[in-house]
């Protein structure tokens, strides 16, 4: 993997990226093929992996399942007739396959789900997109920083 080789840190997008049309299992071992060539080649410390999730939070399931649903439809609209659209699984390719690599829920959920990823992709920093598609409504949007800033983050310091 030539990243690894040459030292640089790299950023992927977990399941839901556009870029990532293999799918989650060949991204996993892609990343560890990465962390394996950066320390072949010598580089000091350890090899930087930041992923990019979408990211919608909510107080109540319900209200996260309300929205998470809404944002879905609206990704199904955008992504109809492409090609590519990043999924769980090669040959899987749609929003819909991409539900168990986003965080939508509730902080409690989220905790969980951030806690497989860091172990499937040994992640060091994870990219909340918190505006999925450019779409999601202001207020839904601010809900969910203050709920990754209030809830998710400190269990995670």
């Amino acid at each position: 993997i030539p990243m690894g080789t040459l030292g640089y840190r790299i950023a992927i997008g977990a399941g839901s990226s556009p870029h990532n049309i293999r799918g989650s299992a060949v991204l996993r071992e892609d990343v560890k093929s990465y962390r394996k060539a950066w320390k072949d080649a010598g580089h000091p410390g350890d090899p930087t992996t930041v992923v990019r999730i979408p990211t919608l939070l909510a107080d109540t399931k319900e209200e996260a399942d309300r929205h998470s649903e809404s944002l879905m439809n609206l990704a199904r609209r955008y992504y109809s007739g492409r090609t590519g659209i990043g999924s769980t699984d090669a040959g899987a390719a749609s929003p819909d396959a991409t539900a168990e690599v986003n965080l939508f829920g509730t902080a409690e959920e989220v905790v969980d789900k951030i806690e497989a990823l860091r172990e499937a992709y040994s992640t060091d920093e994870l990219m909340f997109e918190v505006n999925w598609t450019s779409s999601v409504p202001r207020d839904v949007v601010m809900n969910t920083i203050r709920i990754l800033t209030d809830k998710v983050i400190p269990k995670f310091k």
